[in-house]
């Protein structure tokens, strides 16, 4: 599978880059360390560690944030976002924790979820880093980007993110991947505009692509069109890339099938095709491509929308969208 392959290169980088994982959140209690991770939301983790060590002093167990008047636990973490709303679901989850749980956090996904105002990626923390357990994989905005920017997933929801990772990457690693990744966001490749083409992952994914055999499968080479320049500056940047019917033309299924059984007598194997045409006659190709016996299809821009994909997805063909390279300047 491509996208396991990716995340191999990936996460051999990003050990390498940043060798240990620490839970980045200042706590004085188990459940502290809850509050540090409810806090986060919309919030960076320094600001964070400044409210804790206020909060440590005070406020340890679920009998004290019960107790803490609201207004005196919106003063203490008023420098956090949306802090009156965050204070008002904390005093109701321990006092669900104190209730229902005899004041321990649950240790347990479906039980954490009934808590106001947690979700998978609060679950997730807590679950992991207070008690060990990988029931899933966090997703912040930064491992939501850099997933999407590199290539291991298509999705828009956190939920479905989490899926698609959890689909690649091992479970021994779920944990630390997810750190590596926001780490990763922190410091080499933050959300602001900026020049991808320096940051350490994407030096090794263009690497990685120049040593693969790729089969460029379209009708666009035209050079008024986009299709055109892609070839081009595959071929300028050192890419192995061996064109199907590049002349265009009416699609032809015989055409397309003849041309891809050539190509695999001339460079041996076809790893992946990149498909440069229109999302209508991606459909018809798709069919020629599981015929021939190709288990992964890349998508380039305008050539993929959702009944293509979907369909990729009937023919248990894994599919990897070519645009985060071209749309986030990776080469």
């Amino acid at each position: 599978m491509i996208k396991r392959s990716l995340f191999l290169l990936y996460n051999c980088t990003l050990e390498r880059l940043f060798p240990e994982v620490r839970f980045p959140l200042k706590h004085s209690s188990p459940f502290n360390l809850f509050v540090a991770v409810f806090l986060s939301a919309n919030t960076t983790d320094r600001q964070v560690n400044k409210v804790m060590e206020g909060l440590d002093k005070k406020l340890k167990t679920p009998e004290d944030y019960v107790k803490v008047p609201l207004g005196d636990l919106e003063r203490m973490i008023k420098s956090v976002g949306l802090y009156r709303q965050k204070a008002k679901r904390l005093k109701e989850c321990a006092k669900i924790i104190l209730e229902r749980h005899n004041g321990k956090v649950p240790d347990k996904m479906e039980e954490l979820l009934k808590l106001p105002g947690v979700g998978r990626k609060i679950a997730n923390v807590v679950l992991q880093w207070l008690y060990g357990k990988q029931e899933g994989m966090i997703v912040d905005t930064h491992v939501a980007r850099l997933s999407k920017l590199l290539g291991l997933s298509d999705s828009t929801t956190p939920e479905k993110v989490e899926k698609d990772l959890m689909q690649i990457v091992p479970k021994k690693h779920w944990r630390d991947f997810s750190m590596r990744l926001i780490y990763y966001g922190q410091n080499y490749c933050p959300a602001r505009l900026h020049n991808h083409y320096n940051c350490p992952l994407t030096v090794e994914l263009r690497k990685f692509f120049k040593r693969l055999n790729l089969a460029v499968v379209g009708f666009s080479f035209d050079k008024q069109k986009y299709g055109h320049k892609i070839f081009k500056d595959l071929l300028k940047e050192g890419f192995k890339v061996y064109p199907v019917n590049p002349k265009g033309g009416k699609f032809e299924s015989v055409k397309v099938y003849k041309s891809l059984r050539e190509l695999k007598n001339q460079v041996g194997k076809i790893e992946l095709p990149i498909f440069v045409v229109k999302p209508e006659v991606s459909l018809k190709i798709l069919e020629e491509v599981k015929r021939f016996g190709i288990a992964s299809v890349w998508f380039q821009p305008g050539s993929a929308d959702k009944k293509v994909i979907e369909r990729a997805k009937e023919l248990d063909l894994e599919y990897f969208n070519f645009c985060f390279m071209v749309m986030n300047g990776l080469w």
